[in-house]
């Protein structure tokens, strides 16, 4: 993949890796299976300024505020990330016939020889080799492979070269689930069957249903449950209320709390309370219903406290928490009427506090037992078979990830796997989970705390089943729709886009010929290859600096799904991969940096940190390309995406770019062509066949020949090239606080509604 993605697609073999018990745990992960994260965004809509300039009143200036917690409106919060994207250009240049040349001609217009570059770092850098240290040759010298300068540049001839990214964006459907909000919540919704207006059903997903996936002869079949229960649905949900106020009748659950139970054994789950006032002015008065003053007055929170009055201002409610420390979070609402205000609070979990740091998703073999109508579990315990004449049944529960303020498990008869009323699940299903996986196993790790095979957990618990028959078989949940198949450890299943990404690029980019990114670099396909003119050798230390201490940062970051960032926007509403028309923003790219982000890691999350030892800045590498038969316009445009601005520009390479690691400046110290008839010439002998080139005469070159092709425009004045070399450019950098992540733990990102801003809206000068 290119950087438009973000990451690379790998052998999604490993995402199908066999569950792995290990020896002293404190429950068995012989009988595991998951759920996949909650996902969504909230609608948005785009802006545009004119120009390359920073307006502070385009809505960024609080951003720090709004990540502090302050209460700030739509048009103040802050929207904002460490990368942008630089326009798809609609100027494609494809090689007339005739122009590509062969590796075998000869002729004194074409070029070969060799580039010699240096590399400075100009931030701390890190171009690790997979274990958190720098790369280093068997000399023991630390260098940066050629493949990664190479990946860097060839991402510069693309745009400088107007080439298109088709080969870069692999063509493939996204997968969304919208639990809370955004755009999609309505389809969402009625895909699964989920009615909230009907309080019987609410949150029920009933066109959902719980079975068992498991593998036989290499093929995965869906066993369904054929019971019925409460909420015409056939699998049983258990809340952590309900196990937490009749103790007793669950010893399953109690008897391991550690790794049973999502929150800690002195959580309460729901108090409430209402409040009575008379709205006048701006101010209303609030009465307390509650006589409990002493419990009240230790319970205040949120600064000074009156039991008589609590203060509305345009419409900001802001009155303390009242509860137990730690116990409760307001979730209440206000209603207006006749003058008179009425507000229910609600209090929940406050989960920093009662989150039961040990657990971990499960699926254990249990049995439980129903009440008398056959609508809810009154009893669950471990398999014993004292318990099967109590009027106890065989099943499993199942306890996924955690989503925001999950308190449920769920239960599932147990079913022999018959193949005979199985529904087979199709391969392409299975491929598209299996990708899925693969491309969030990273986020997954931190449901697990085993530091040394988090990732390997992950898999094994979301994964499918490896082993054949009875033995492997996953409980876990599935639907059918539009010819499609979705299947997860939850009954909030992740679903495909109508649309895959690849639509959402231009036309332009479609149907490709060759232009220079392809003429330089080469490509293969179906019907024929090119080889490459060009090889890169590692770039060298040439003055070994010592490594900086260990840095732990959490290097995820929103993929492809977040729309509001990858789709262009329209102003009414938003544009996700189900709208009827959608278009990629462009290629991703990293904002450069002065200085690194310092960012702390909660432990909770040390299994999705990254620990790594970067170099120190001012660290110098020299590296060499080669290049073999290359006309003056490729290799002009070759030159140019090496130096960009000649001193002026910094790239950014290897890890943590982020944070502001691997800003870098390269120079060209060397270019010279290989004259063949001083090296095969009969009269003498010649060591050193080649002759210097002029840089500038042949970066002219090929900005006059693109710009004949774009007839009356120079292109550097494309939109595309200007954004390039405006996230290149270290004296416009825009302000640090406006490229950082938004928060996720402040819900930030998650409840946002505003698109990215566009690079000319953000950097401080044309």
């Amino acid at each position: 993949m290119g950087n438009f993605l973000g990451y690379d697609l790998n052998d999604v073999s490993r995402a199908m890796m066999s569950d792995k018990s290990r020896s002293g745990r404190k429950y068995d992960k012989k009988h595991q299976g998951g759920s996949n994260r909650q996902s969504s965004n909230s609608g948005g809509r785009g802006n545009g300024n004119k120009g390359y300039h920073s307006d502070k009143n385009q809505g960024y200036q609080g951003g720090q505020k709004g990540r502090e917690g302050e209460s700030l409106n739509d048009t103040e919060k802050y929207v904002g990330a460490p990368y942008n994207f630089v326009s798809f250009t609609k100027d494609i240049y494809k090689y007339p016939e005739g122009k590509l040349t062969h590796h075998n001609d000869v002729s004194d217009e074409l070029f070969s020889g060799e580039i010699v570059y240096i590399i400075t770092a100009k931030n701390p850098i890190i171009v690790d080799d997979g274990s958190g240290q720098f790369c280093k040759n068997p000399q023991k010298k630390h260098i940066i492979p050629g493949s990664t300068v190479r990946g860097m540049i060839r991402s510069n001839v693309q745009v400088l070269g107007l080439s298109s990214f088709s080969d870069d964006i692999d063509d493939y459907a996204l997968m969304y689930r919208n639990v809370a909000s955004g755009a999609e919540k309505k389809k969402y919704n009625k895909i699964l069957g989920v009615d909230n207006s009907n309080e019987e059903t609410r949150g029920i997903a009933k066109n959902v249903k719980a079975g068992y996936i498991f593998l036989k002869d290499g093929n995965y079949y869906f066993n369904e449950v054929k019971e019925t229960f409460d909420k015409d649905s056939n699998y049983l949900m258990l809340s952590s209320k309900k196990i937490l106020s009749d103790k007793d009748s669950f010893p399953f659950f109690l008897e391991d709390w550690e790794h049973h139970m999502m929150y800690t054994a002195d959580c309460i789950f729901e108090r409430k309370e209402k409040i009575e006032g008379r709205y006048g002015n701006k101010y209303v008065k609030f009465i307390y219903k509650t006589e409990d003053t002493e419990e009240v007055a230790g319970c205040i929170e949120n600064g000074e406290f009156s039991f008589e009055k609590g203060n509305v201002y345009n419409n900001n409610i802001n009155v303390v928490s009242i509860g137990k420390p730690g116990v409760y979070e307001e979730t209440g609402r206000v209603n207006y009427k006749n003058n008179k205000v009425v507000r229910e609070i609600s209090y929940e979990p406050r989960q920093k506090r009662m989150i039961n740091k040990n657990y971990e998703p499960y699926y254990k073999p249990v049995l439980y037992k129903l009440d008398k109508s056959r609508k809810r579990v009154v009893a669950v315990t471990e398999r014993k078979d004292e318990h099967q004449e109590q009027g106890f049944q065989e099943g499993y529960v199942l306890s996924s990830g955690w989503i925001d303020k999950k308190k449920n498990v769920y239960i599932i008869p147990e079913m022999e796997c018959d193949i005979k009323s199985a529904i087979k699940i199709k391969p392409e299903a299975v491929m598209a989970f299996s990708v899925d996986l693969q491309r969030k196993q990273n986020s997954l790790k931190q449901y697990f705390h085993d530091r040394n095979h988090a990732k390997e957990d992950a898999l094994a618990f979301f994964g499918l089943p490896q082993k054949e028959g009875e033995e492997g078989k996953k409980p876990a949940f599935f639907i059918e729709y539009k010819g499609g198949q979705y299947f997860g450890f939850t009954p909030r299943l992740r679903l495909f886009y109508d649309k895959k990404v690849k639509q959402g690029l231009p036309e332009e980019h479609g149907e490709r010929g060759v232009d220079y990114s392809r003429a330089i670099f080469g490509y293969s396909n179906d019907r024929e290859s090119y080889k490459s003119k060009v090889s890169f050798s590692d770039a060298v230390a040439i003055n070994e600096t010592a490594e900086l201490p260990e840095v732990e940062l959490i290097l995820a970051e929103p993929k492809p799904t977040s729309y509001l960032d990858y789709l262009k926007q329209e102003d009414e509403r938003a544009v996700t991969y189900n709208s009827p028309k959608i278009e990629l923003r462009g290629m991703k790219q990293y904002w450069l940096r002065k200085e690194t982000v310092k960012q702390e890691v909660d432990k909770k999350k040390e299994g999705v940190a990254n620990k790594f030892c970067p170099l120190d800045e001012k660290i110098k590498f020299k590296g060499k390309i080669r290049f073999h038969n290359m006309s003056g316009d490729e290799l002009g445009l070759l030159l140019w995406s090496i130096q960009l601005d000649n001193g002026k520009s910094w790239m950014n390479i290897g890890k943590a770019k982020p944070f502001g690691y691997g800003n870098i400046s390269v120079e060209l110290r060397e270019v010279k062509q290989f004259i063949q008839s001083k090296a095969y010439g009969l009269d003498c002998l010649d060591l050193n066949p080649f002759e210097p080139l002029d840089v500038a005469k042949l970066i002219g070159e090929y900005k006059e020949h693109i710009n004949q092709f774009l007839v009356g425009r120079q292109i550097e004045d494309l939109e595309s090239i200007r954004e390039f070399f405006a996230m290149k450019n270290p004296d416009i950098m825009p302000d640090k606080d406006k490229i950082e992540y938004m928060s996720i733990e402040k819900k930030a990102y998650q409840n946002r509604k505003k698109a990215l801003p566009l690079v000319k809206e953000l950097v401080k000068g044309e």
